[in-house]
């Protein structure tokens, strides 16, 4: 127990001592030599960096596009009532609420401005967009 007593004095003797003004400066200097030669090293790999960067900013908006296109057509599959046209002239909203991307304002329009004499109308009479009314065109009809 004395001798473990005595060698913890002694190394905190060496600690006290080891933190002179001198070593603090050998330290500060190896702190600065350290950030330089990191701030270099970033230097040189920064447009590795920069480029790796924009592929994998590509990369995930690629995946979040499919991801979309894939939650798209679950919707599509899971709401498919059937194989028959839907007549946009009768349809119920939940009918219209079936198809592929039509939000409940596109089921009220298309509800409001009834009669169509054909489906095209839909964006004739400004109800939907040219690229909404692709989306749905072979679902629905006008009879």
């Amino acid at each position: 127990m004395n001798r473990l007593l005595r060698l913890l004095a002694i190394g905190s003797l060496a600690l006290i001592l080891g933190c002179s003004p001198q070593s603090r400066q050998q330290e500060h200097r190896r702190g600065d030599k350290t950030q330089e030669t990191v701030a270099k090293a970033t230097q040189r790999m920064k447009p590795e960096l920069e480029w790796s960067a924009k592929k994998l900013g590509a990369a995930t908006e690629w995946a979040a596009d499919e991801t979309i296109a894939a939650i798209e057509g679950f919707f599509e599959g899971w709401f498919s009532s059937s194989a028959h046209p839907v007549n946009v002239n009768v349809a119920s909203e939940r009918q219209l609420e079936a198809l592929p991307g039509i939000s409940p304002q596109d089921e009220h329009r298309i509800i409001r401005f009834r009669p169509y004499r054909n489906k095209r109308e839909l964006v004739k009479k400004s109800v939907m967009s040219e690229a909404a009314y692709l989306r749905i065109d072979n679902r629905i009809t006008a009879n």
